[in-house]
């Protein structure tokens, strides 16, 4: 079992490690934490985009990790910018392998591991330099702690309060509702949700969980943290991060449109697949009735529900759900296993192959055919080679391009704004779309195209973007 347990380790170091910097840094999520990273190691107290503009949209705890990945890799790329988002989803496998070998039950681990591994989005999302991967190690690493402390081992506390606090250091409130959601939901699944009025049994829960002492260490942690920078930003990282990208994300109104309160459902039968029929097969299973099998249940469902109330969603928000998917499917097929052993195994050992086999060809195939439709190095080159000063962005929200090209730059979202900062030639990057209504309303300067993301693509781009040079008429 100890070679099996080593294999599976093996095989996700491949899945997810190998030619982590291969590709270029394509999304706008990336591209934001490697100027964060870049910002921060050259001293800045809060995090900052290329054009100056300070980032408060989340706490600054994922982007000094890409910072210290890029120090120790000797610069900050593609392989420091996801490089945390890896090693968490790596530190998942490992939570589950070293859970199922302490419950004296390694085969849960294994398959549970298996099951993640082989699904469809947990290997990419590890492959993407996001906070939502190791937030779900942190709900993931204080989970597991709290389901051992309330079967009698309280020592696993001490790990679940600090990725607690880690959690919220990630992405705020969230990093804490996730794991007390998973703890509520575990209770109930068990029968020990005591009643509002019952004073004594709730006493004893808290007192069971060091709720208080907990707590008042999560908030001892990142309460000092969020103040300071709530000081060091003029007084905006609350109204930006609490306000916008929290509450108003949660309860609607925000610039993000909302979304219906069932979508997560389609997006798990979607996105746990291969592992989505083996779910419905084990609700009608009589597995089912297993204790853990029924923690890994109430951690999906718990999980699911409490997203599901948010107006915003998004598919990545829910890997915190799939460990204890991956828990609920490891216990099913482990009761499979005994009177099936060759068959259950083997098919897990396929899983894994055909996981290692398929991600092989997508990683050096496919995504090397598709580098061009979103590759922003052409362009930046181009820019850089025409125009060494402040290069304007107008309307147009292109991080990876931003990153590419470096400072000085400035976006700029308002037409007078724009002209007022047009007193000389210069280089303006525009969406294409917005070309006409340039043309139209901007009858003082003489424009030139330079060149787009399509001309130098070659065809399509996945930003239609045209950089344009504009100087004042004489007058």
């Amino acid at each position: 079992m100890r070679f099996a347990s080593l294999a599976i380790l093996f095989a996700a170091a491949w899945l997810l490690l190998a030619g982590l910097g291969d590709r270029e840094l394509y999304s706008s999520h990336e591209a934001r934490a490697a100027m964060n990273a870049v910002s921060l190691l050259e001293g800045e107290p809060l995090p900052r985009l290329f054009d100056g503009t300070r980032d408060l949209q989340k706490p600054a705890l994922y982007y000094v990790l890409v910072a210290l990945a890029g120090w120790v890799c000797g610069g900050v790329d593609g392989w420091a910018v996801r490089l945390p988002s890896a090693l968490s989803a790596f530190g998942i496998v490992g939570l589950l392998l070293a859970f199922g070998w302490r419950m004296k039950r390694p085969l849960i681990g294994l398959f549970a591991a298996v099951v993640l591994i082989a699904t469809v989005h947990f290997p990419w999302l590890a492959r993407i330099g996001r906070i939502d991967m190791p937030l779900a190690f942190c709900v993931s690493a204080a989970g597991i702690s709290f389901l051992l402390a309330l079967r009698g081992e309280r020592s696993w506390l001490w790990l679940a309060y600090p990725a607690c606090a880690a959690g919220v250091l990630l992405k705020g409130p969230i990093g804490l509702v996730l794991p007390v959601t998973i703890v509520a939901a575990l209770l109930l699944a068990e029968g020990r949700w005591p009643a509002i009025w019952e004073s004594r049994p709730w006493v004893s829960l808290l007192s069971e969980l060091s709720v208080i002492p907990g707590l008042t260490f999560v908030i001892g942690v990142t309460l000092p943290l969020f103040v300071w920078m709530q000081y060091a930003s003029d007084g905006q990282f609350f109204h930006e991060f609490f306000w916008l990208h929290n509450v108003q994300r949660g309860l609607g109104g925000s610039r993000l449109r909302s979304h219906p309160w069932w979508l997560y459902g389609p997006y798990l039968l979607l996105y746990l697949m291969p592992a989505t029929p083996l779910i419905f097969w084990g609700l009608f299973s009589p597995a089912r009735r297993d204790s853990l099998a029924r923690a890994g249940l109430a951690w999906l469902v718990g999980v699911v529900i409490v997203l599901s109330a948010a107006k915003f969603k998004r598919a990545d928000y829910l890997l915190p759900a799939y460990p204890g998917a991956a828990l609920f499917l490891g216990c099913i097929m482990e009761h499979w296993s005994r009177g099936r052993p060759r068959l259950v195994i083997g098919g897990a050992v396929l899983a894994t192959l055909g996981s290692m086999l398929g991600w092989g060809v997508y990683l050096y195939v496919h995504l090397p055919m598709d580098a061009a439709y979103r590759d922003y190095r052409p362009i930046a080159a181009l820019i850089r080679q025409q125009d060494k000063e402040e290069i304007l962005f107008f309307r147009a929200e292109a991080h990876a391009l931003l990153y590419r090209i470096g400072r000085p730059a400035r976006v700029l979202i308002d037409w007078d704004e724009l002209k007022n900062t047009v007193q000389k030639t210069r280089l303006v990057v525009v969406p294409t779309k917005l070309l006409d209504e340039i043309h139209r309303n901007w009858s003082e300067v003489t424009i030139e195209t330079v060149s787009s993301t399509e001309h130098l693509a070659g065809g399509s781009h996945e930003r239609p973007l045209v950089v344009l040079r504009v100087s004042p008429k004489p007058r």
